[in-house]
Order: C-alpha cells, then sequence, then structure tokens
C-alpha cells in the first residue's frame, strides 16, 4: 500500500503542497475531520470543521475511512471533501474498489 502512496504523491502538483493538508478520519497528526460528524470536533484542529474549512487545503487524504458510512453519508463526504479542497489541491482517496464510481459521480458534478 505504502508504494501506492509514494506513487500518488509523486504526481502531485507543488500547488497541493502550498496549503494545510486533511486526512479524512484519522489519527495521524496532521488536521483531520471526521465528515460524519457534523458541528465542532474540539479533538482536531479548530479550523477544520464544516463551518469555516471551505476552500483552505491543498492536499486531502482519505484511506479505507469513507466507506463505512451509508451511501447518503458518503455521498455527503466526499461533497464535503470537495467543499475544503482549495483550487489546484488534491483529494486522494483509496477505497474499496466497488464504491469508487459513487465517489467519482460525485466528484464530477463539481466540473
Amino acid at each position: 500500500m505504502f508504494a501506492v502512496w509514494d506513487d500518488l504523491v509523486a504526481e502531485l502538483t507543488t500547488e497541493a503542497f502550498a496549503a494545510p493538508a486533511l486526512d479524512v478520519d484519522c489519527v495521524a497528526p496532521v488536521n483531520r475531520v471526521d465528515l460524519f460528524i457534523t458541528g465542532d470536533q474540539g479533538r482536531d484542529a479548530p479550523e477544520v470543521t464544516y463551518d469555516n474549512a471551505d476552500d483552505t487545503m491543498g492536499l486531502e487524504t482519505a484511506s479505507l475511512s469513507v466507506h463505512y458510512g451509508e451511501k447518503a453519508a458518503r455521498s455527503s463526504a466526499i461533497t464535503e471533501a470537495a467543499h475544503v479542497l482549495r483550487l489546484g489541491g488534491a483529494l486522494i482517496i483509496l477505497d474499496m474498489d466497488e464504491i469508487i464510481t459513487q465517489y467519482q459521480t460525485v466528484l464530477e458534478s463539481f466540473g
């Protein structure tokens, strides 16, 4: 799995690293947020909540985390991830193969 991450990160542009990073639903020591919980997430960086994170993240990653929600919740999570991603940023999602097409459909709606 690390080889996959290495390959994906190697393809990123410098814009992805010019802003804060967000790891979706992880305990890594970076900004993180659980996209299935609305409101204050006090355990995380205060700037990373639904209310004030729009268009701020240069890089977002989600590894085997989004598929835990129901179908509507997964779509909402991907939509929120797109909202917090800044122009020129990168969103990397590694997840179950059968669910990836749902994520693609949601992201294609953004153009």
